[in-house]
């Protein structure tokens, strides 16, 4: 069974950067389905595996074998796949899910052998979210740019990250290789990683807007400087009432208890 679970892990890898599009997941399922047992996916599964997969092939894969070996997904008397009784609301126990392993494995290898300098960017770009930009990551890993861009250049090539249209600016080619680093540091290691991810905004400054306000709150917050979290998600909510934008607003203040 080993055997054969890694042969088939080796043939659907090369899928990883095959992007389907999100209308096309309950499509892909289907298909796959139909291959198998002449059955149909159940609606609220496929939008759940529409926003962990982001229609990625291999990764809905994975996600269906979780789901049935959890019991999530079961079989219905006419012998279709639904999602099992329980009071449970149904994004409740998706929510549930682990992490499937394979995926765990996968993101494990394609960040094998990262030099320290290129681990420490990863972490500190994971830190600051999907998307993320190259003074920032510079100053917060206290690298120059040449290091700084070797280090991106190598992530870049292993196609964990990947430049978007602006030069400057990066992006995660899937949350998941964004989510499972940052999973995996110390609880010490996250702590200081937004502590340095929001000495490098404070820095760079731009407190005029909102975005960066709040930005700065929630790494001081994760950072447990909660003074400092305090007065920028207060500024935050402040700027968003003087556009009327009262839910933003309200979300920064509650952000600030």
């Amino acid at each position: 069974e080993p055997d054969r679970r890694n042969g088939e892990q080796q043939g659907l890898e090369p899928l990883l950067h095959e992007r389907v599009r999100r209308r096309g997941v309950a499509e892909f399922l289907g298909a796959k389905a139909r291959v198998v047992h002449e059955v149909r996916a159940p609606p609220a599964f496929v939008d759940y595996l529409a926003a962990q997969s982001e229609g990625n092939p291999f990764f809905i894969a994975e996600y269906l074998r979780v789901a049935v070996a959890e019991g999530l997904l079961v079989r219905n008397a006419r012998g279709e796949w639904t999602i099992a009784e329980t009071t449970e609301p149904t994004e409740v126990m998706c929510a549930a899910l682990p992490l499937p392993r394979s995926l765990h494995e996968l993101v494990e290898r394609r960040l094998s052998e990262l030099s320290p300098t290129t681990r420490t960017v990863l972490l500190l770009a994971a830190t600051i979210g999907r998307e993320f930009d190259l003074p920032v990551i510079q100053s917060a890993a206290g690298v120059n740019e040449d290091m700084a861009l070797d280090a991106l250049a190598d992530l870049v090539q292993r196609q964990v990250v990947e430049p978007v249209e602006t030069g400057s600016v990066f992006r995660f080619s899937h949350d998941k290789l964004r989510e499972i680093p940052i999973r995996d540091a110390s609880a010490e290691e996250r702590r200081d990683l937004h502590e340095r991810v929001a000495s490098a905004l404070e820095a760079r400054g731009g407190f005029e807007q909102e975005s960066v306000c709040a930005a700065l709150g929630r790494h001081w917050l994760e950072a447990r400087h909660p003074q400092r979290a305090i007065a920028h998600l207060h500024e935050a909510g402040d700027k968003a009432m003087r556009v009327n934008a009262v839910e933003r607003a309200i979300a920064h203040y509650r952000g600030a208890i």
